[in-house]
């Protein structure tokens, strides 16, 4: 079992499950986050890069979008 797990959490602005993708590598996560930096989709209204581990969950990174 790894320590940390990263996940990299979608939340959707139509009211659809959040989508969530696990890594393993904060780095990695990282990259997947600021592919969406500017982000014009208007399918989401945060993007969110958590650090998991066990029952803890701790916000990392968010990008808010109006």
């Amino acid at each position: 079992m790894r320590d940390k797990n990263y996940i990299v959490q979608f939340v959707r602005r139509d009211g659809q499950p959040n989508e969530e993708y696990i890594y393993y590598n904060r780095n990695e996560a990282e990259k997947h986050l600021h592919l969406f930096q500017n982000d014009d989709s208007g399918l989401y209204t945060k993007i969110r890069l958590l650090a998991w581990f066990g029952d803890i969950t701790t916000v990392l990174q968010v990008i808010e979008f109006a």
